[in-house]
């Protein structure tokens, strides 16, 4: 039996090795573990990065709803109500009561 050279370290990546003595189905078997582990680099790189991605829009989103909840505090039907039919008294003493939410 042939002694097979190692091809991953202690942390499972692949380590390149001295292809010196190995017979020809050995070094094709070997150029697919090396093919197999850089697709596998290639797609583990991809899931990284889409992540991140997704990371930031989640951030993003976060930031822009503390922005508009302080700009634009929520309204209640009784709100809108004064605003559209309230008298201006009514509507001054909404706008107020809204201002001091802020």
């Amino acid at each position: 039996m042939q002694d097979l050279p190692r091809i991953f370290n202690e942390k499972g990546a692949f380590i390149e090795p001295d292809n010196t003595g190995l017979d020809a189905p050995t070094l094709e078997r070997l150029d697919a573990v090396r093919s197999a582990y850089q697709t596998y680099r290639a797609a583990e790189a991809h899931e990284k990065a889409t992540f991140d991605e997704v990371n930031d829009a989640a951030n993003y989103l976060s930031d822009l709803e503390t922005y508009s909840r302080k700009l634009y505090p929520p309204q209640t039907q009784h709100d809108l109500w004064l605003e559209n039919f309230g008298s201006p008294e009514a509507r001054a003493r909404a706008a107020q009561r809204r201002a001091t939410q802020r």
